[in-house]
């Protein structure tokens, strides 16, 4: 009889721990976690498709986007990390009634005259552009530098008649405006050890069409293999719309969902998708006028 009231309580206590093992196993820490020296290599590419009436007729735009660029941790202090960052890569895909338009900063070629051909020399001379920032393994953004330097970059390598195109670099490439693109890449880490089915909310803000745009994302850890963490992501865009009168985009609303890959080890992304459905208001002239906006995003991340 000793020997089974002996047994019992050890046997309980082995259950216990196994218990706690397993509860263990299945949180994990998604953060930012590169090391200095490493690199990275982060591709984004948008699939777009916008419907709009003008003058009683229906217009639609096509256009495929691709972005790549090189990251490489350069310093990391007191939690923070610096990262150099490099465009490598630009692409695009433009269909508009008929007007075509095709450019590969791999392959450059020439893409003729007017005003689609100038649009492929603004993303041709990205290529090569370089900024940095900071950032900690909660995905907060502190510091961004080289945003000017980049733009002149970019300004310097444009053709005559490309007014139009230095205007719009005020707007898109600003520090406030790159400090939220950059977020955009950092922004899912939830800050605390998570399991699978949990779930955590952020908020963000960012520039589109000259409109200040929030996103309310809702992120659920659904599955952990190994080193791969799949989270999926629901998110709901909402723009109270531009007191600006040179803006295109007067207000907008949209929903989108998706799933990430993160690497556990570094906490990149290691592959994405992303469904994006959005309706605006913009404007014509004096003229405002209903828009829908489909979009496809995909990312692939590796690590060099």
């Amino acid at each position: 009889m000793k020997k089974y009231l002996f047994v019992l309580p050890v046997l309980a206590a082995f259950a216990y721990l196994a218990g706690c093992n397993s509860s263990a196993d299945n949180t994990v820490a998604l953060k930012f976690k590169l090391p200095k020296g490493t690199r990275y290599e982060y591709a984004m590419n948008m699939e777009m498709k916008m419907n709009r009436q003008m003058m009683g007729k229906d217009i639609e735009v096509k256009n495929t986007m691709g972005f790549t660029y090189l990251f490489e941790v350069t310093n990391d202090s007191a939690n923070w990390k610096t990262l150099s960052s490099t465009i490598t890569k630009v692409s695009m895909d433009m269909d508009v009634m008929g007007s075509i338009i095709h450019f590969d900063t791999d392959m450059p070629n020439d893409t003729g005259r007017g005003p689609l051909a100038r649009m492929g020399k603004v993303f041709g001379a990205m290529k090569g552009s370089q900024f940095s920032f900071t950032v900690n393994d909660k995905g907060d953004i502190s510091e961004i530098r080289g945003i000017q330097e980049m733009r002149e970059k970019i300004l310097s390598g444009l053709p005559d008649g490309a007014g139009w195109a230095a205007a719009g670099m005020k707007n898109v490439f600003d520090e406030e405006s790159m400090k939220q693109n950059v977020h955009q890449a950092f922004q899912a880490y939830p800050g605390k050890p998570v399991k699978p089915g949990d779930s955590w909310t952020k908020t963000t803000t960012q520039k589109m069409q000259g409109m200040s745009v929030k996103s309310d994302n809702t992120y659920t850890l659904e599955s952990v293999n190994g080193d791969d963490a799949v989270v999926k992501v629901v998110a709901k865009m909402s723009s109270a719309g531009s007191n600006d009168v040179n803006a295109d985009a007067r207000s907008m609303t949209g929903n989108g969902q998706g799933k990430i890959h993160y690497d556990l080890k570094t906490g990149m992304t290691s592959d994405g998708d992303m469904d994006l459905k959005m309706d605006m208001k913009v404007k014509a002239d004096t003229t405002e006028m209903p828009m829908t906006m489909n979009m496809k995003m995909k990312m692939r991340g590796k690590k060099l």
